[in-house]
């Protein structure tokens, strides 16, 4: 839903960084967001893995979907983390950030990042 540039750097901004195998490459956005991931076909996912080093944000509370189904919920931290999603059947994932606290600190993140998402599926 939105792709910011951070201050100018060719590596944060555009919703495609999310995906080009490089983890030290950003999809950012300033401010809470929804980003979408179109697997091409339906297929049984396990889980969605989610890492970023922190360009932007520290952390974000987020809520990932798949088909438009709530399957995860909680903080994303500025490291990698693996979301179970218990083979759930679908095409399109979504990564949505939330104004909740993120941290033990009760943070509310301003920024949107993910530096790689990768989803682990297969064939029904």
């Amino acid at each position: 839903s939105c792709e910011t540039q951070w201050g100018g750097t060719w590596y944060t901004g555009k919703a495609e960084l999310a995906t080009d195998g490089d983890p030290d490459t950003a999809w950012t956005c300033k401010g809470m967001a929804t980003i979408g991931f179109d697997l091409g076909k339906k297929q049984v996912i396990n889980a969605v893995n989610v890492q970023f080093g922190g360009s932007v944000s520290n952390g974000n509370y987020v809520k990932i979907y798949v088909d438009g189904k709530l399957v995860a919920e909680g903080i994303q931290g500025a490291t990698s983390k693996r979301w179970d999603i218990d083979n759930i059947e679908g095409q399109i994932v979504t990564y949505e950030t939330i104004p909740k606290p993120h941290n033990k600190w009760r943070q509310i993140a301003t920024w949107s990042e993910i530096g790689e998402i990768t989803v682990e599926a297969g064939d029904r």
